[in-house]
């Protein structure tokens, strides 16, 4: 029987953004704020006994900061993949929950009902579309044998979670992934398992 794949996937630390009303950031690309730094270190005590195969991260820079100070001068490389942007929130970007409740005509709760249904913000991406992705990522990345840190985002993670578990898309809300938080997800011939969520 073929070794297991494994894939560490951990969120990236404290955005301005998050601390600002935890406003949606999405694809746009927000920094760390010190909070963040300070979740992304010790995001890399969790990661101190482990080894890796290769280091993946988003292609914002919110990820790829985490990724560095996680790694704290580990000499692997990280390489970023757009496959694991967080989700595109349309014209919701950079607005709290409670600033687009305020718009009329938002949608949200048809959107949070039915995410692969509505687009968030008119033009942003359904829950599908970036559960393709991501899955295309982990058919890429996933080997026997390996195992590989991934470095991303709340609902990007939440995505993968709901789908490798088969739950509905619409209920990937009720997960939840905290800021330099770490989870395990194995593939093997005996199929899918998350041997833990949200570790901090």
């Amino acid at each position: 029987m073929p070794e297991p794949a494994r894939l560490y996937f951990l969120r990236h630390g404290q955005t301005t953004w998050n601390a600002d009303g935890n406003r949606y950031a999405g694809a746009s690309d927000v920094p760390l704020t010190e909070i963040g730094i300070q979740q992304a270190k010790q995001g890399g005590a969790l990661l101190r006994e482990l080894e890796f195969d290769a280091v993946f991260c988003s292609g914002l820079s919110r990820a790829l900061e985490t990724a560095k100070l996680a790694l704290d001068g580990r000499d692997i490389p990280i390489v970023q993949d757009p496959r694991l942007n967080e989700m595109n929130y349309g014209n919701w970007e950079g607005k709290t929950h409670a600033e687009i409740l305020d718009e009329p005509g938002n949608h949200w709760h048809d959107w949070a009902a039915d995410p692969d249904a509505w687009r968030p913000g008119e033009t942003g991406e359904l829950a599908s579309e970036l559960v393709a992705r991501v899955t295309a990522f982990l058919f890429d990345v996933l080997q026997p044998g390996r195992t590989v840190l991934a470095v991303a985002h709340h609902t990007t993670g939440r995505l993968l979670i709901a789908h490798t578990l088969e739950m509905p898309l619409a209920k990937y809300r009720r997960l939840q992934l905290d800021n330099a938080s770490l989870s395990l997800f194995e593939r093997s011939d005996r199929g899918d398992i998350w041997h833990f969520i949200n570790r901090t």
